[in-house]
């Protein structure tokens, strides 16, 4: 069985990610900076140290086959989080190399590709509108290069807008308004490409035992937008309340979605989740 190192385990998608490869008996490690790990498992050793700090990051890559790096979400100090999405890439490509781990799978996003009326396919020109994706579009193009040059198997992961319950994204503060009555700012011409946390982390899952030379890209997604107004009508729905909003016309076309017909082929994915079904799940899981 494979030795699977987890970088940002405690975040959203991380912890959902942690709890089904625990289950599959994968012989996990993760390294984990100050966030408190809830997830207790005899398959699970615990480095402490971060992907910043090269003692602690040497220490987590001995005897690893795969890297899972989720590292590096939107953090509103902007300098620690292009330097945690920059120097801690280099970091790890440069260690795994050393450590000869066998692949890295990098979690990026789709929003590199910008807004388009389209579904954006992987071969596609990437146009990055905000700092977010312009700083992830920099990563890849560092993983890329690094895996030219120095054979290093890689996948990267560009995920569409991951909701469910533990999230803190639009999907959960339009729900949090009709509890707590709390305005939401919607523009009315944005739109997204909204995966289950399930379907997502099925994906990444696949990808572990996608055996693959070189670098490979894959869109995970459900190739389907939905525009912000009628995500909002969809939840007043299912709750039967109201969402306190704020509707502004920004007069630009919002719309990032993504193509995910390389992934079905390639990995046999295609998410099972709806977004009704998803949010539904979401308001059994809050009650």
């Amino acid at each position: 069985m494979k030795r699977v190192l987890i970088l940002g385990s405690t975040g959203f998608i991380g912890n959902n990610l942690l709890k089904k490869l625990i289950k599959k008996n994968y012989k996990l490690r993760i390294l984990k900076h100050k966030s408190d790990l809830k997830i207790k498992s005899r398959n699970i050793e615990i480095y402490k140290g971060d992907i910043l700090n090269l003692d602690s990051l040497k220490r987590s890559l001995e005897n690893v086959d795969i890297v899972i790096n989720l590292v590096g979400q939107l953090m509103e100090d902007e300098k620690l989080f292009e330097k945690i999405n920059i120097q801690g890439n280099k970091n790890l490509l440069k260690e795994s190399i050393k450590k000869d781990v066998k692949k890295i799978i990098l979690i990026s996003t789709i929003n590199i590709y910008g807004s388009s009326k389209k579904p954006y396919s992987e071969e596609d020109k990437i146009k990055p509108e905000t700092k977010y994706a312009k700083v992830k579009s920099e990563v890849e193009n560092i993983y890329k290069n690094f895996s030219r040059k120095n054979n290093l198997n890689v996948v990267i992961l560009r995920l569409s807008n991951v909701y469910g319950s533990e999230d803190k994204g639009i999907v959960n503060l339009l729900i949090d308004s009709t509890k707590k009555k709390n305005k939401v700012e919607i523009n009315k011409n944005a739109s997204r490409d909204f995966i289950y946390i399930d379907d997502a982390t099925n994906a990444i899952i696949k990808t572990i035992e996608f055996e693959k030379e070189g670098i490979e890209i894959f869109n995970v997604c459900t190739s389907k937008k939905t525009n912000l107004l009628d995500l909002a009508k969809l939840i007043e729905n299912i709750s039967k309340k109201e969402i306190k909003k704020t509707i502004k016309d920004k007069n630009k076309e919002d719309s990032i979605f993504a193509n995910n017909k390389k992934i079905r082929n390639a990995l046999n994915f295609t998410p099972k989740t709806d977004l009704s079904e998803g949010l539904k799940k979401i308001f059994q899981d809050i009650k």
